[in-house]
């Protein structure tokens, strides 16, 4: 799950005015990680729909990258390793945002998946809730903003394991799934009914 990003983007903010940088300069963080965000969504979009790229394999590849360079942000002193970070978050965020419901379905299948993506939102609502308050808490008590992108980074490596140990479930074969849900050649063109199994 990922519950930083709107973390992540004020995060990346004061971590920069906290390295000496500009707050001009640090809002700007906040359009590279969107325009990573856009980017990520098209490329891996596009990508993923090739039979190479096993989407199970690529989701949770995208959060581990998230995690581990979360974490390794804290060493970056220049403003150009923040903004290429800020960037490379956006991406990787835009591959996890775009490739969840589309992993969802197919793990549990088309009849299932409203409910299921339901589910997931609704349990995602709970980290991004309290996800910031909590990187506030963290900052109080320790005083540095490493702390936090710390916590989130090892949050997020930790979400990756989980998505990963979810290989061993065998997805839903969707060609297999569509020509059982869709009307068959019989059907086509009559007024019968179509009954759906």
């Amino acid at each position: 799950m990922n519950p930083h990003r709107h973390l992540s983007s004020f995060l990346q903010v004061c971590f920069a005015e906290d390295k000496g940088v500009s707050s001009t300069k640090a809002s700007l963080l906040t359009g590279y990680m969107s325009i990573g965000g856009v980017l990520g969504s098209l490329i891996f979009g596009t990508l993923c729909d090739y039979p190479r790229f096993k989407r199970l394999l690529v989701c949770p590849g995208a959060v581990l990258f998230i995690g581990i360079s979360t974490s390794a942000v804290t060493v970056a002193t220049r403003y150009e390793w923040i903004s290429v970070y800020a960037f490379a978050f956006g991406l990787f965020d835009g591959c996890y945002e775009m490739l969840l419901p589309v992993v969802t379905r197919d793990l549990v299948g088309v009849p299932k998946v409203g409910h299921a993506i339901g589910a997931l939102y609704c349990l995602m609502a709970f980290p991004k809730t309290l996800g910031p308050p909590m990187a506030g808490w963290i900052f109080d008590v320790s005083k540095r903003y490493s702390a936090s992108f710390y916590v989130t980074g090892g949050v997020a490596v930790l979400a990756s394991l989980i998505m990963f140990s979810l290989n061993w479930v065998k997805p839903v074969d969707v060609v297999e799934e569509r020509e059982r849900l869709l009307p068959s050649q019989e059907t086509k063109g009559s007024r019968k009914e179509v009954v759906y199994t």
